[in-house]
């Protein structure tokens, strides 16, 4: 977000951790700290997935309380409810691009591109609303 310009203040980021205690540790905090924010984003359907349950199961209703999207667009981001907005992206092309540095790589060849940009969309779905 840097990179785009865009000032992000630290405390507007958090790691959820790839442990159940580290987990429940950010998501105790998400729900601590959810009047400061109408929308939450998430780096991976699954954790938004998790943060949309962790919410409503305290009693925060999902759009209309915060707003809640992810990035993956994977099965899980349909099967949540509310379904989840995301934005998609190719996962076959990455594993591609993925594959081809690797065999150059190891047929002792530098691969032809280091920096690789696989488009993404966004898929609108309903844990997102305008919230005033």
């Amino acid at each position: 977000m840097r990179e785009a310009g865009l000032d992000v203040p630290e405390n507007w980021t958090m790691y959820m951790g790839p442990t159940y205690n580290m987990r429940r540790k950010a998501l105790a905090e998400i729900y601590a700290r959810r009047s400061e924010f109408t929308a939450l984003f998430s780096t991976a359907d699954m954790d938004a997935a998790s943060i949309e349950n962790y919410l409503q199961d305290l009693g925060v209703r999902v759009p209309q309380d915060i707003s809640v999207a992810g990035f993956d667009g994977n099965y899980m981001s349909s099967m949540v409810r509310p379904t989840l907005t995301t934005m998609y992206q190719d996962t076959s092309a990455k594993a591609a691009a993925a594959i081809d540095g690797l065999v150059a790589l190891m047929s002792g060849s530098t691969p032809e591109k280091r920096d690789i940009r696989i488009p993404v969309r966004l898929i609108e779905r309903n844990s997102v609303t305008v919230i005033k």
